[in-house]
């Protein structure tokens, strides 16, 4: 990403500005919430611009907030896999998870590795399986070959959703037909719920029917205004905060704590307030529900 001097300028204000100097930082030395809360983690694409700019003091950021885990995405990938572990490290954060193309998941199978990384996670279903039931059915046994490698590297390969594979096709869709032709124990799940309830999914179903492929959770909430659509929106599209829209956290996250799920990413694509006055306001929330 190359930024001339005006947005340097604006996204550095923008950063100042949302130094939050409240008592986030208590969250932040405390292992846990009295009450028993476990902890959150952000996906790195919620500050795309200003990790571009400095990841470590975005990384500081996200600590001070008091979210203890974050998610990679490709942009971090120019980075040695040594020295962003230990920019995450420094930072006072753990990160259990990354999100790669793929066609660069087998690639990237050594660096993931490196980075200690628990979780290599698909966000994608290439288009040359998406023509038929058939291809789906290649795309089904590329998915467990890769997931076999992933496996015997001591991590676990995951599908992250979208909406358009939801989109009705020959009687079912793309999501079902990749979960029937994949094995669990190769591809897990992690379950965007914005993206699942814009498609007309509902996420309490999908826990109980996934629950034993379902390992991580993004959150972002959804506006009044949301339609069910096929089609990703980009931002500002329809996203909220966490906790400022219509969905319903309290028995989600319920139901994904009784069922063992320990990774949760706010995962802002977009939002009207600035980047890390969002996070904030998410966590807020988060940790008022004392789950």
């Amino acid at each position: 990403m190359i930024l001339n001097r005006r947005d340097f300028a604006r996204i550095a204000s923008l950063a100042t500005a949302s130094r939050l100097p409240l008592p986030a930082p208590a969250f932040a030395n405390t292992p846990s919430h009295p009450s028993g809360v476990q902890s959150y983690g952000v996906q790195l694409y919620s500050i795309r611009q200003l990790a571009a700019l400095n990841l470590p003091s975005a990384l500081q950021h996200i600590r001070a907030i008091g979210y203890t885990q974050v998610e990679f995405f490709w942009q971090q990938y120019t980075v040695p896999a040594k020295q962003l572990r230990t920019m995450v490290q420094d930072a006072g954060l753990t990160a259990p998870s990354g999100l790669f193309h793929f066609a660069e998941l087998e690639s990237r199978i050594p660096y993931a590795s490196d980075l200690g990384l628990t979780y290599m996670v698909c966000p994608e279903i290439p288009k040359q399986y998406t023509a038929s039931p058939q291809a789906m059915q290649r795309a089904g046994a590329e998915f467990n070959r890769i997931g076999e490698n992933v496996r015997s590297a001591g991590m676990h390969l995951a599908f992250h959703n979208a909406n358009p594979e939801f989109a009705p096709f020959h009687h079912t869709n793309l999501f079902t037909l990749l979960m029937d032709n994949t094995d669990p124990h190769l591809l897990g799940l992690e379950i965007d719920c914005y993206w699942a309830i814009q498609a007309g999914q509902d996420v309490l179903s999908m826990l109980n029917k996934y629950r034993d492929r379902i390992h991580l959770l993004h959150l972002k909430d959804r506006t009044a205004s949301a339609h069910t659509s096929y089609i990703q929106e980009p931002p500002p599209g329809h996203f909220a905060d966490v906790g400022s829209g219509t969905i319903a956290w309290r028995p989600i996250l319920e139901q994904a704590r009784a069922q063992g799920i320990r990774y949760f990413f706010v995962d802002q694509d977009g939002s009207p307030n600035p980047p890390l006055q969002s996070l904030q306001a998410s966590f807020t929330y988060l940790h008022s529900l004392n789950l």
